[in-house]
């Protein structure tokens, strides 16, 4: 889930202020691009407004925060390989006004480690079925 929050310059919330948000390619661990497919990210707003297909750097969503200033939006990578995709959020009236975030989706089949092609929630041990 990731909250969207619109500030003045006094660090005050500002509601019902629209906001667009967009994504850089879906990277592994040593930055290289992967496919479309893999990186397509699921995003829903919290009226329950889904973007099925969010895969194309060129795509945008729309959205409003609500009279607190933020509002969320949940985030699914089904076909990931443990990648990380970085979103931008920007005020609609000024994409000078912005607020970048990287947002890694894990696998159980690659370890956690730098050394690992993908981001990952392997565990480091198991016990076999003889106890080793």
């Amino acid at each position: 889930v990731v909250r969207v929050t619109t500030k003045d310059s006094q660090g005050n919330p500002v509601g019902n202020t629209a906001f667009t948000l967009k994504r850089n390619l879906s990277v592994n661990r040593a930055n290289a691009s992967t496919t479309v497919t893999a990186g397509a990210l699921i995003v829903t707003d919290a009226w329950g407004n889904t973007q099925s297909n969010f895969s194309s750097t060129t795509a945008l969503i729309y959205g409003v925060t609500g009279a607190d200033g933020t509002t969320t939006l949940a985030l699914k990578q089904d076909n990931t390989t443990g990648l990380k995709t970085e979103l931008t959020a920007m005020l609609d009236t000024d994409n000078n006004v912005k607020s970048m975030l990287p947002v890694v989706f894990t696998v159980i089949t690659s370890p956690d480690t730098p050394k690992a092609k993908f981001w990952g929630h392997m565990a480091e041990t198991m016990t076999g079925a003889g106890g080793l």
